[in-house]
């Protein structure tokens, strides 16, 4: 039986055909479409965004004009309608912008009206279900150096967030390519097949991720490919953001684990976190590593992208005459979210058992800290 979807469909459109292919490939007593038929940046002001609209927009990407109209519909949109949108063309840069934006979900003409209409239909159920509120929260955690404890953090915080939102969905996405660990961490089979996405990574839709994606008994989904034996596999900058735009739109939290070095596709990224976590260690070189790293990305992106930095493994001991807390808050300021204390048999028996940390052990110290490090001490 399929349940019937109230709200509407807010469809802006040049192409008279479009809104009658899409009205007819729309199951009957649906939503009801409502097309302007003319360019976002002519009728993006008396666009209705009532709660329930789903909002999918026919952009002509190389107009300026019409991508800063996208910007203030996303702006007015965030927290009450999903937006899908149409495009003529797509490289990288359009794809960073698209990804900042945090649009729903994303399709290259020529797109068949079916597929369109299962996106809208979906976007118009997920909407119905979180009460008409609606954002993916995008956490990116990002070793300074290799062995940090990078990859721990990440798949504790997917957890806590799941912790944090009863009901809610969360997701790791795996971007280390050639090695990543996450799925191993979890005694889970890594599942995403690059070479399937790689030669049309528009026809990613969230099905074919599903496949994909392993899930946790804990709840989290993973999606991360398998380790490569030869070590010369690559991930287009389209194929990482039409795996990260899908994961958006399908769940409430998705937490990135990001390779220590810099990738074709990490601007886009940072671009379109909303937290940037960077993970380090309490030594002197970790710590001005960290210090360096910091200064590249606000000198790259200004204040359009604000990183923020968890001192893992950190030890209290009132004897010693090494780092402290003071050396590293004097060198990082208010950049510190946390300091989150080392305890490795811990981590380790939740490896070798394929568990997160607080099913290992409820309570433990390095929960507590990430929780508030992330989340605010009310959380």
């Amino acid at each position: 039986m399929t349940s019937k979807t109230s709200g509407a469909l807010a469809l802006v459109t040049e192409d008279p055909a479009l809104g009658g292919a899409l009205k007819a490939a729309l199951p009957a007593h649906g939503l009801e479409v409502v097309i302007y038929p003319r360019s976002l940046d002519r009728v993006e002001a008396r666009l209705d965004l009532s709660p329930g609209t789903v909002v999918l927009v026919d952009l002509d990407v190389r107009s300026d004009a019409a991508f800063l109209a996208l910007q203030r519909l996303m702006a007015r949109a965030v927290h009450t309608c999903p937006v899908l949108v149409i495009t003529n063309f797509f490289d990288e840069k359009v794809g960073r912008q698209l990804l900042h934006l945090k649009v729903s979900d994303h399709f290259l003409r020529p797109v068949e009206p079916e597929e369109l209409a299962r996106a809208v239909m979906a976007a118009a159920r997920s909407v119905e279900i979180a009460g008409g509120e609606r954002r993916s929260r995008i956490l990116t955690f990002m070793p300074v150096a290799g062995g940090v404890g990078c990859t721990t953090l990440a798949i504790e915080a997917a957890g806590l967030a799941l912790d944090r939102r009863k009901g809610g969905t969360a997701c790791i996405v795996d971007l280390h390519i050639k090695n990543g660990a996450v799925a191993e961490y979890l005694d889970l089979q890594p599942g995403l097949v690059l070479d399937e996405i790689e030669p049309h990574p528009e026809r990613l839709d969230s099905q074919m991720l599903g496949v994909m994606t392993a899930r946790h008994a804990k709840g989290v989904a993973v999606i991360a490919a398998p380790r490569a034996l030869i070590q010369n596999r690559h991930a287009s900058d389209r194929a990482v953001l039409a795996i990260l735009d899908q994961a958006a739109s399908a769940y409430d939290t998705v937490v990135i684990d990001h390779p220590a070095t810099w990738q074709s596709w990490s601007d886009a990224i940072m671009l379109g976190s909303d937290e940037v976590y960077l993970v380090t260690e309490m030594t002197v070189p970790g710590l001005r590593a960290t210090d360096a790293l910091v200064r590249a990305l606000v000198s790259r992106f200004g204040d359009r992208v604000r990183p923020k930095v968890l001192v893992n493994r950190f030890k209290t001991s009132f004897f010693s005459s090494g780092t402290r807390k003071s050396d590293a808050a004097k060198l990082l300021g208010d950049r510190i979210a946390g300091f989150i204390p080392n305890d490795y048999a811990l981590v380790q028996e939740a490896i070798d058992r394929g568990l997160t940390l607080r099913e290992v052990q409820p309570g433990n110290k390095i929960s507590k800290e990430l929780r508030t490090a992330i989340f605010g001490s009310d959380a």
